[in-house]
């Protein structure tokens, strides 16, 4: 059966410079910017009990997932405007942080992969459904806090520092880590490709459903919205991990490499809330109530008399 509540996918769009010192600063701004934008959809997802169906509670553990990696992110910023790690266990702290957030992020879109499936290819039934989801949602935690406990363990760490300076996050040279970076690069691909197949399949059973004029399929427009963003965040997603594992070696290492890499990573984390944003029309719309709310917000002053000690008023 199709979900009654709304569909995080009913959607309804409506019709530099030479010094490299200045790319640091902008990806900085850019943080905020994401974290900001991944902070107001959560809030939106919290506030409102239309938006508590499984789906979305998938969604939930998508966006923090986002907001650890740019926690991690602004430090890294703060250590390269110092030049320095400011400290030791401060930096293998936010290298194992912000490697969790990305495996939790990761494994609820796998999950949200999935809940898609179930809804609208294979029709197990409202409990069933989550039930699975949990499974999945339960995945992505435990490999998030796999690499959150694994990167701390000495051997082992993903580190700001490179060969330059303090410029972008990478796996250190230890022994251990080894192991890590190709757990990393087997899971990445693995559950993008799973993820674009899932969307894929999903795409092909609502055109079905459309060409059977099934009554539940109003418009192909949702159809090929579903197909676009499981494709461009697949697109996106994947390249940039190609980038980050082997584009750079095309590239003289510099600081110029490094800030590209950060700065993808930065819009990356951003990618999933503003598109959220920009498609659901229903989630448009609650910003654009909590924002006029918040400017049109007045407060009254009451002005009381005074009373001096002798019963005069002041």
């Amino acid at each position: 059966m199709f979900e009654s509540q709304i569909d995080p996918f009913d959607f309804e769009i409506e019709e530099d410079s030479d010094d490299e010192n200045f790319l640091v600063p902008s990806n900085t701004e850019r943080n905020f910017d994401d974290y900001a934008d991944d902070q107001t959809s959560e809030l939106i997802l919290f506030r409102y009990k239309e938006f508590n169906t499984n789906t979305y509670r998938i969604i939930k553990t998508m966006i923090p997932g986002c907001m650890m990696q740019l926690c991690s992110h602004f430090t890294g910023g703060l250590m390269t405007m110092h030049n320095n790690n400011l400290d030791y266990y401060l930096e293998r702290f936010a290298g194992a942080w912000i490697q969790s957030g990305w495996f939790l992020y990761l494994g609820a879109s796998l999950a949200l992969a999935i809940d898609r499936a179930l809804t609208f290819v294979v029709i197990v039934g409202d409990r069933n459904n989550v039930l699975i989801s949990y499974f999945f949602l339960a995945f992505s935690w435990i490999i998030a806090l796999l690499y959150l406990v694994g990167l701390m363990i000495p051997g082992n760490g993903f580190t700001y520092l490179s060969s330059h300076g303090y410029f972008d996050w990478f796996y250190d040279k230890q022994p251990g880590t080894q192991a890590f970076l190709t757990l990393e690069m087997v899971l990445d691909f693995s559950i993008l490709t799973i993820v674009l197949t899932l969307y894929f399949i999903v795409f092909v059973k609502l055109i079905k459903m459309r060409r059977a004029g099934d009554g539940k399929i109003s418009s192909s427009k949702a159809e090929l919205r579903i197909l676009i963003i499981a494709v461009i965040s697949f697109l996106y997603e994947s390249t940039y991990l190609l980038w980050f594992f082997w584009g750079t070696n095309l590239l003289s290492s510099g600081i110029f490499s490094s800030v590209i890499v950060s700065g993808l990573w930065i819009f990356d984390c951003g990618l999933f809330s503003v598109a959220t944003i920009i498609i659901n029309g229903s989630i448009r719309r609650k910003i654009w109530q909590i924002t006029r709310l918040k400017k049109n917000t007045t407060v009254s002053v009451v002005r009381l008399a005074a009373s001096s000690r002798h019963g005069t008023a002041s």
